[in-house]
């Protein structure tokens, strides 16, 4: 479990869709895969408030 603060970040990549006389960019950016906080609290059994 690391500090929730801290995503790696894998690539990205930007795509522009023309709609009409319209550009659209659309970014995509690829990271670790992540879980919730919550989930992984019940998964290793912990308890106590938050």
């Amino acid at each position: 479990v690391r500090h929730p603060n801290i995503l790696s970040f894998l690539h990205s990549t930007e795509v522009e869709v023309v709609d009409g006389s319209v550009v659209k960019p659309t970014i995509y950016i690829v990271t670790e895969p992540v879980m919730p906080l919550s989930e992984k609290i019940r998964e290793l059994g912990l308890e106590g408030t938050q």
